[in-house]
């Protein structure tokens, strides 16, 4: 297993120049994206820092929209930089097409981790608590239904009665 070690920010994440005191410090001009596709694929470590910086939060936000679960969010954000890297020379460099393949991965890595989450789930063991409430349910509506059909005799005889009494007189 390849352990991968994703570098520190060094520089503010969406390029917006930083204002300390009364000096302005402006960051220099980032690179083109498919500048740092191209890097990035010719295996260089910084642009994986680079392209870890620039896109960490989108792939972290669109998985944790999917999952719901920050814990799983932040499993699933490593393994797509993870496989990312692994699969870098299949990426074909392109200035929309890299955070494109990137959200990519992020849709196949939120697909095994829903299953993952499933088969965890499907693994505990059935309750008798359900079958016995599914009689109880089943129980319930047969008396419902006892009720229903002795209402309606009484009913039919009590018109009975009603109507004897009438011819009666």
């Amino acid at each position: 297993m390849t352990v991968v070690g994703l570098p520190a920010r060094t520089r503010p994440r969406y390029g917006v120049a930083v204002v300390g005191g009364a000096a302005v410090l402006e960051e220099a001009p980032e690179e083109s994206v498919e500048a740092l596709a191209v890097r990035f694929r010719a295996g260089h470590e910084e642009a994986l820092g680079e392209v870890y910086d620039r896109w960490a939060s989108l792939v972290h936000s669109y998985a944790l929209r999917a999952l719901q679960d920050t814990h799983d969010a932040e499993d699933v954000t490593q393994q797509v930089f993870v496989a990312a890297w692994q699969s870098r020379d299949k990426m074909t460099p392109g200035p929309h097409t890299f955070p494109a393949w990137l959200i990519g991965i992020a849709r196949h890595k939120i697909s095994d981790a829903r299953a993952a989450s499933l088969s965890r789930h499907d693994n505990r063991p059935i309750s008798t608590a359900a079958f016995i409430s599914a009689d109880s349910v089943a129980a319930r509506l047969m008396t419902a239904r006892r009720l229903h059909l002795s209402s309606i005799v009484l009913f039919t005889l009590e018109s009975l009665s009603i109507l004897k009494a009438v011819l009666q007189n």
